[in-house]
């Protein structure tokens, strides 16, 4: 057991062995009275000791995978349950340790046999830690930059393509080079976001777990796309927003649709909104051809193959097609496209033109780390089949 600190006396089951347990405090039965005033005084020390290390934060030193930190008490081995407030001099690069009083390094997480992603320890931000004998690592028990502050990315160095992507832990958004196809990505510890942009053209391929796509369906990448992927547990991922680098770079679509186009893919430290943004893309009005099931809509709409699409209409949709229905687009040509119900699949038959002014766009699935503020006399809309999640 560990000596000389608060953590070598017994509970009351074994109240006897507190007689010696600290060689700095004898309560032995018959005692010398000349021990009991320095007996006192090194049990007010040891209080005192273990109040330090909970509640005045000890800066660490060392880097950000590998912490070092001098605590007050100085136990001989640490035992289960030491407890220290740690003020991190830099934030965690990823899979990290703690050293503390030259003990040896211990695994730091916030979970118990999950390595921690970038980021979680803020420097200058207190967090307190404790000691899990059992499983060998030091827990965060609360504090660090994970909760409560803004969402910031830090650029990785870039990954090239793999089958079973392994990402970095020097950042949380990568570029992504090379045309390997992607079917699984490498744990970084769940409730992990990471930002890829793809440079090359290459596959994603959907998996029900380890690789969860929109729409259930592979995506073809081109350069410049980009992805957010949410590790929701261990080696599986779920992809909650991708965006076309064409739709990026047209600024087209739609009426002033440009530049708030870009704005409303994701807000990582934006404060205030100061224009009015539309949560779609690839905004344009289009005719339909009865004869050939295909709809018009210009040749600079965007809209590939798998991309999945909603309708509305100033007046009535063409016969087949309904509004607050989300479709699949098949056959895009250079100027037309076909609308299927479910991915790859036939297209609908369009009996009539309908009437009014039919508008077809894709929906986008915004984030933002919060807090927001709109400004007043601006609006964000969100159409039907578009979100906006706060975190």
């Amino acid at each position: 057991m560990a000596s000389d600190s608060i953590f070598a006396w017994q509970p009351p089951a074994s109240v006897a062995d507190n007689d010696d347990a600290d060689s700095t405090i004898n309560w032995s039965e018959g005692q010398n009275p000349s021990t009991v005033n320095n007996s006192a005084r090194a049990l007010m020390a040891r209080v005192s000791e273990f109040l330090s290390d909970i509640t005045s934060a000890k800066t660490t030193a060392g880097t950000g995978a590998a912490y070092t930190v001098t605590a007050t008490q100085q136990p001989a081995s640490l035992p289960d349950g030491f407890t220290l407030l740690i003020l991190p001099h830099a934030d965690n690069t990823g899979t990290c340790t703690i050293n503390v009083n030259g003990l040896g390094a211990k695994a730091l997480r916030s979970t118990s046999a999950e390595n921690m992603a970038a980021g979680v320890l803020k420097a200058n931000q207190a967090a307190l830690v404790a000691y899990r004998q059992s499983s060998d690592e030091f827990l965060v028990l609360s504090g660090g930059g994970a909760e409560g502050t803004q969402f910031n990315w830090s650029k990785g160095a870039d990954v090239a393509s793999a089958s079973s992507l392994t990402l970095g832990t020097d950042g949380n958004s990568f570029d992504i080079t090379g045309t390997t196809a992607i079917t699984s990505i490498g744990t970084l510890g769940v409730g992990t976001l990471v930002l890829l942009q793809f440079d090359d053209a290459l596959t994603l391929t959907h998996h029900a777990t380890d690789l969860v796509l929109p729409g259930e369906a592979d995506i073809i990448t081109q350069a410049g796309d980009t992805a957010l992927f949410w590790e929701y547990a261990t080696d599986d991922w779920r992809c909650i927003n991708y965006q076309r680098s064409a739709s990026l770079a047209s600024g087209g679509g739609g009426p002033g649709k440009g530049e708030d186009r870009q704005q409303s893919i994701i807000r990582t430290n934006a404060k205030n909104i100061t224009a009015d943004i539309t949560l779609s893309d690839h905004e344009t009005t289009f005719t339909a051809d009865a004869g050939a099931d295909t709809l018009s809509v210009g040749t600079t709409d965007g809209f590939a193959d798998e991309d999945t699409v909603y309708l509305t209409t100033t007046g009535t949709l063409p016969a087949g097609l309904s509004i607050s229905t989300e479709y699949y687009v098949v056959s895009a040509a250079a100027s037309t496209l076909q609308l299927a119900a479910t991915n790859g699949g036939s297209a609908i038959n369009i009996t009539d033109t309908g009437s009014g002014t039919h508008t077809i766009y894709q929906a986008i699935n915004g984030m933002s780390a919060g807090p927001i503020t709109i400004e007043s006399g601006h609006t964000v809309t969100i159409p039907e089949g578009s979100t906006w999640t706060v975190v």
